[in-house]
C-alpha cells in the first residue's frame, strides 16, 4: 500500500490522530499551550476557514485575549507560531 504524500489524502480523522500523537510526543506534551494552538490550525483548516487565520482572531480564540487585543503590537502569537514550528521541526 503506497503512503500519501499530500495531506489533501488523509481524511480529517487521520489528520486529527496525528495532531494527538504529536501532542503526546515528549517534544509537546508539556507545552499546553502550543498543542492548544496546533489543535486550533488544524480544526480550521480542516473546516475550510484558513484564509481567516489571523493573528488577532488566534489571540482572542486560543490565547484568551481580550477584544482591544492589537496582533500587531503584542507578539504573543507569532512567538508562539515560531515555537510550535520549531517543536514541530524536532518532532519530524
Amino acid at each position: 500500500m503506497q503512503q500519501p504524500n499530500s495531506i489533501e489524502k488523509l481524511s480529517p480523522k487521520e489528520i486529527q490522530d496525528q495532531v494527538q500523537r504529536i501532542c503526546e510526543s515528549d517534544e509537546l506534551k508539556s507545552k499546553q499551550q502550543l498543542c492548544l494552538l496546533l489543535r486550533y490550525l488544524v480544526n480550521e483548516t480542516l473546516s475550510g476557514r484558513q484564509e481567516h487565520l489571523k493573528g488577532y482572531k488566534i489571540g482572542l480564540e486560543v490565547f484568551g485575549k481580550e477584544e482591544n487585543f492589537d496582533a500587531d503590537q503584542d507578539p504573543l502569537v507569532r512567538i508562539h507560531a515560531g515555537r510550535l514550528r520549531r517543536m514541530l521541526r524536532m518532532y519530524f
